[in-house]
């Protein structure tokens, strides 16, 4: 038993196997698929209010239409995000919860353009995150899970690399930076 627990509890780099993969074949069910549409195209779960539909009359939210991603492997085609629909509006908060492999971070990707989709669309503000991803990426931030810090950098000089990925003009660089650094520069 105590071999079973080894193989089947995750390690430090991630890798096990699940409870199904070590059960000889016999044992095994076939995995259900099971499609999680509760509303038809273009329903809401929820109703809006009316300043929501105005931050969507004046492109003040983020729209995701129909955004899907597949991959193609040895193993066939994986579907990571199906159809996805949402929109997310300004003085609210949304969690993306899910299981591993439930396309979390597929979706976070394909929205700040470290991939692009296979189908559908996203627009950030009005801007289209196929065609005007340089725009958006001005205007969005992303805090990914694991940190980004180098520990050979200094503050002002992690400040200034994320600026000028941010596209901070040149001449703005070090005031921006200088400000920064003074507004937090008050915890000792």
């Amino acid at each position: 038993m105590s071999w079973v627990w080894q193989q089947v509890l995750p390690k430090e780099d991630h890798a096990h196997y699940t409870w199904r993969s070590i059960l000889p074949k016999c044992f095994r069910r076939k995995k259900e698929k099971i499609k999680l549409h509760a509303s038809g195209p273009g329903m809401k779960l929820e109703g809006i209010s009316l300043e929501m539909k105005q931050q969507e009359a004046e492109a003040k939210c983020l729209q995701i239409r129909n955004l899907s991603k597949v991959y193609s492997s040895k193993k066939g085609i994986c579907c990571a995000v199906d159809s996805l629909e949402l929109t997310l509006y300004e003085n609210q908060i949304l969690a993306l919860l899910g299981h591993n492999g439930a396309g979390k971070s597929t979706t976070i990707s394909m929205l700040v353009g470290l991939i692009s989709p296979t189908s559908g669309d996203a627009l950030v503000y009005g801007k289209n995150i196929l065609a005007d991803m340089n725009d958006i990426r001005k205007d969005l931030g992303v805090c990914p899970q694991n940190d980004i810090l180098f520990p050979e950098l200094s503050v002002k000089e992690h400040l200034e690399m994320f600026g000028i990925l941010k596209g901070v003009e040149e001449d703005a660089l070090e005031n921006a930076v200088t400000e920064m650094i003074d507004e937090v520069s008050f915890c000792t």
